[in-house]
């Protein structure tokens, strides 16, 4: 797959800032291990650090081919990645920073054929934000997508995303589909509308122990643990007071179970303002902005939509065991 290390960086929109974004898709595994192993190859002669984040199988398959080098970081994409929100600050650009001023490689896989229908808009959202927030980072990254098992939307929406394609060992090309139209439509996912049945609640800044007590009573109740009922209330003090320090002073708090999953909606007036909030990690001198970032890290989904006329929600799913 060489390529990909001497793609051009044209000023055409296709690729962005210094990030090189390639939608890869391959057939079978050992069209997987090809394409990797080259790319791999290219990152390791040239000093590059290396992420491989991928289920289980695919990093068993690579492993088998690649060698064995502390300059190649393996994580499984099924656990750190069950939250799609949770991907870039605490996968990917959690991995750049650990090598500042240095070119890093990916290699990911965030949707595979048996991903959760819940998961997948929150997914293809994921990698569009890609774009716009790794845009200036120094990365080349490849997202492979298994194209012999994946559902044609899969397809279809990811060349929505990916200002660069690959087929199996094939060269990389620009992608005509790939539009900053199409992706802003992309990014700009609206949640479903919560349903009559959820509990709804109102609240202010003089409101928030009485929220965490209501969520930890829903939480218990619907048979989470006892470490899940902490995250849930942890992520909904966080959403409460991002909605009453950005939307006014008030909020509203629906809580609702969905799909084995509880589902707490965090709603302020306001528009969101950063499309990429919480989708990075905060400086280490920041003293704001973490909210969001804890958030995608505790719950099991999170989807973030805003407009100037229905507001901002913030919706987080938690996984009941039973």
């Amino acid at each position: 797959m060489g390529e990909v290390t001497h793609v051009s960086e044209p000023d055409d929109g296709h690729v962005l800032g210094r990030l090189i974004h390639v939608g890869m898709f391959y057939q079978d595994q050992n069209d997987l291990a090809k394409t990797s192993q080259r790319f791999v190859q290219e990152g390791l002669e040239a000093h590059e650090p290396v992420l491989i984040a991928q289920p289980p199988a695919q990093l068993n398959r690579l492993r088998e081919v690649l060698p064995a080098t502390r300059d190649i970081t393996y994580v499984d994409m099924t656990i750190a990645g069950r939250n799609p929100g949770r991907i870039l600050p605490w996968v990917l650009h959690d991995f750049v920073l650990k090598y500042p001023g240095r070119r890093v490689r990916m290699i990911g896989e965030t949707v595979w054929p048996n991903r959760s229908k819940l998961a997948y808009p929150a997914c293809v959202q994921h990698e569009g934000l890609l774009n716009v927030a790794l845009g200036t980072q120094d990365v080349q990254l490849l997202c492979a997508y298994d194209i012999a098992h994946l559902p044609p939307r899969a397809i279809d929406d990811s060349h929505v995303t990916h200002p660069l394609v690959q087929y199996g060992t094939g060269p990389v090309r620009a992608n005509d589909e790939y539009t900053p139209q199409a992706l802003a439509a992309v990014i700009d996912q609206p949640l479903e509308p919560p349903p009559a049945r959820a509990l709804r609640t109102t609240f202010g800044w003089t409101d928030l122990r009485r929220l965490r007590d209501q969520v930890a009573s829903r939480a218990t109740a619907a048979g989470l643990t006892v470490a899940q009922v902490a995250a849930s209330k942890l992520a909904v003090t966080e959403a409460a007071s991002n909605a009453v320090r950005h939307g006014g002073g008030r909020g509203t708090l629906r809580i609702w179970r969905e799909a084995h999953h509880l589902v707490f909606d965090v709603h302020s007036p306001l528009p969101l303002v950063d499309p990429i909030a919480g989708r990075l990690q905060p400086r280490a001198d920041s003293v704001s902005g973490r909210g969001l970032t804890l958030i995608n890290h505790v719950c099991d989904l999170v989807r973030l939509h805003g407009s100037r006329r229905l507001g901002t929600s913030i919706r987080m799913w938690m996984l009941c065991p039973n």
